[in-house]
């Protein structure tokens, strides 16, 4: 595993994966795109009407604590079958990565890279008891 340095937040591309500027090391930089290692997040760009209100939140909520952390901590591990490397976030020092916050507040599910789980209920509960769905985004 390797950990590097975030420079800069190039795009917020959805609740799991997001195009980074990381620092390699003297003075040499590199624009990456990373699958947030760990998760699963709703699709933002989908017709499922009510997984797409979900996936815009996961992603707001990941570009809020990106572009709120003074110092960003991408520590990767190998590639996805689609070329991203798998990267774990860790903000301002943080001992818990964003990709195990994004599960506890409601945002993500658990994901080893086999089946997915697209339980969109579990979700809105979990988020439900922790206060933070929003009925007027989320109408019943």
């Amino acid at each position: 595993m390797y950990e590097y340095r975030v420079v800069s937040i190039l795009k917020i591309v959805d609740g799991d994966t997001v195009d980074l500027n990381i620092d390699l090391g003297f003075s040499l930089f590199k624009n990456e795109r990373f699958r947030v290692a760990g998760i699963d997040a709703p699709e933002s760009r989908t017709r499922d009407l009510a997984e797409k209100r979900l996936g815009l939140e996961a992603k707001d909520f990941v570009q809020q604590r990106l572009e709120t952390a003074e110092t960003i901590v991408v520590r990767t591990e190998k590639e996805d079958k689609y070329g991203r490397y798998l990267g774990w976030l860790y903000l301002d020092g943080e001992e818990t990565s964003l990709n195990e916050q994004m599960i506890n507040d409601g945002y993500a599910w658990a994901y080893d890279g086999g089946r997915k789980n697209k339980d969109l209920a579990a979700l809105e509960q979990r988020r439900r008891e922790l206060g933070t769905w929003i009925e007027a985004n989320n109408p019943e």
